[in-house]
């Protein structure tokens, strides 16, 4: 029967599928049975929503007959509701009848004649009385399902394929579908992070070690060290590479003015060679000197980083030689030609490598005085030579300060007119104390008696008849002292009158030495006898 609202009315199937122990016909199919029983999903009719509890039991399938399969008409006018009679219920059916289910294709092997008369039992009876049936609509919306003017569900799914074995084995479409696998696009982004920041951990580090042996190396310090080296500007290579001064030593001559006067240069330097060890390093520097090629090490020290990641280095230049001066207290020191007031006395001075003039130019009484010193540094070796570590001794200057011949005449002068008043003398006893020659002491020959017994009182006579020769020297390291002694001894004459009228006394030929000190004060200078 039409339910009055032109639309298909259908159940949904039951939840669950039929029981394999479930009697009457067609609940069982053969599996030898050449016919295909199973139920055309494929159909273009829509799929009945899953059933509850409370709907009906689903209608058996029975079993292929040589009966042509019952059809769906969907060509039936609205509203018709002319409805064959299905056939008897079999015991154990509970009411459901035969057939397929609405909107189902025609069982396989059983084609729809277009227009042809339904069978019994091809369709499910209509009307809310009758027990189980499910009701079913006509007309242009003979899909749809619904008990009232309006109202509509969802196209049931169609049933399972018959002898369906339970719902152990009972597989929804959505059941049917495979597990979707987890999404592992989260870890492959963190392995691909951690990847990458190993590879530009690797990658940094070694661009930062290749950064810092090409430019942040102990020999790219040296270069700079050397660069200054070969201009001679040595106050510069010192803020690069310091050289340790030695103890006690005069640091002036390391000025600029001394250095660049030197005559010999250091020139052409250039990196030789660096070996690092852990934090410390050595670089071999060559070098020329007054046209010689000469090799020194640079001690090298890491200071800790510059620039973040980079290695900060620090260098220690060669030790340094030391000329020893005696300087004499004379004005008019020159070194490399630039004045220079000395303190008399040895003085010890700490030099770089090059030549050193030391020079006092010609006065009235002192002559030049000159020496030079060519010095290195005292660990440099030649190419192809082991580096050595000894201790040099320092260079030795010795300034030799000779009088001039005008000093020499003036100190004999002097001499030979403190002489005329020593022998400026009538008594008989000696006037200076440096004449060794007493005639008081003389016994007169045929006689027990001394000469001043016998000699007329103030009527000796000293004659110097030969004047001694002198020589002068300065007193060591200074010119404003000096001593003289004799060269060449002179010869006097004594002579001394007696009481006894007509009677003299006399000693002719009598040596005469003489020595004693000089005093300089400028243009002036003066004699003093020695005692001795």
């Amino acid at each position: 029967m039409s339910n009055g609202n032109d639309e298909s009315n259908f159940p949904p199937p039951p939840s669950n599928p039929p029981e394999n122990d479930r009697t009457g016909s067609g609940s069982e199919t053969s599996a030898d049975d050449s016919t295909d029983d199973s139920v055309d999903t494929g159909s273009s009719g829509p799929q009945a929503p899953a059933s509850s509890p409370n709907q009906p039991p689903r209608p058996e399938v029975q079993q292929a007959s040589s009966t042509p399969a019952p059809h769906y008409n969907d060509s039936r006018s609205p509203g018709s509701q002319n409805q064959q009679p299905g056939p008897q219920q079999q015991p154990g059916s509970q009411g459901q009848q035969p057939g397929p289910y609405p909107g189902a294709s025609p069982y396989p092997g059983s084609p729809q004649q277009p227009g042809g008369p339904q069978q019994p039992g091809s369709q499910y009876q209509s009307g809310s009385a009758q027990s189980g049936p499910y009701q079913t609509g006509s007309g242009p919306e003979a899909n749809r399902t619904g008990s009232g003017p309006g109202q509509s569900q969802a196209i049931p799914q169609p049933a399972p394929a018959p002898g369906f074995a339970g719902p152990a084995t009972t597989a929804t479409r959505a059941d049917a579908r495979p597990e979707r696998k987890k999404r592992r696009t989260p870890l492959y982004i963190a392995l691909g992070a951690v990847a990458l920041v190993i590879v530009l951990v690797v990658v940094g580090f070694l661009v930062v070690n290749t950064v810092n042996k090409n430019n942040y190396g102990p020999d790219k310090v040296a270069e700079d060290y050397v660069a200054a080296l070969s201009k001679g500007d040595f106050a510069a290579a010192e803020k690069i590479a310091p050289s340790p001064r030695p103890e006690g030593t005069n640091l002036d001559l390391l000025s600029k003015e001394f250095t660049d006067a030197s005559s010999a240069k250091v020139e052409n330097a250039k990196v030789e060679s660096s070996e690092i060890d852990g934090d410390k390093g050595t670089v071999v520097v060559s070098y020329e000197l007054d046209g010689t090629e000469y090799n020194v090490e640079l001690s090298a020290k890491k200071e800790g980083r510059q620039d973040l990641f980079f290695d900060k280095w620090s260098l220690t230049g060669p030790a340094l030689n030391v000329i020893s001066l005696d300087v004499p207290a004379s004005d008019g020191l020159s070194i490399n030609g630039k004045d220079y007031k000395a303190k008399a006395g040895t003085t010890s001075f700490a030099v770089y490598p090059g030549s050193y003039d030391f020079e006092i130019p010609k006065s009235k009484w002192v002559s030049e005085a000159s020496d030079t010193a060519a010095v290195n540094f005292p660990q440099a070796f030649a190419p192809g030579d082991e580096p050595s570590n000894d201790e040099v001794a320092p260079t030795t200057l010795n300034l030799d300060l000779s009088p001039t011949s005008a000093f020499q005449k003036e100190v004999q002068k002097q001499v030979e007119a403190e002489l005329k008043k020593c022998f400026d003398n009538k008594d008989i006893k000696p006037k200076c104390k440096f004449i060794k020659f007493d005639p008081t002491e003389i016994p007169v020959g045929g006689s027990d008696k001394k000469l001043s017994d016998l000699a007329k009182k103030d009527t000796a006579k000293w004659e110097v008849k030969d004047m001694p020769k002198v020589k002068a020297d300065f007193s060591s390291g200074d010119t404003n002292t000096g001593s003289f002694f004799t060269d060449e001894p002179g010869k006097f004459d004594f002579t001394v009158e007696g009481k006894k009228q007509g009677s003299s006394y006399f000693s002719n030929g009598n040596t005469l030495s003489v020595s004693g000190s000089v005093k300089i004060d400028g243009d002036k200078l003066s004699v003093e006898f020695f005692d001795f």
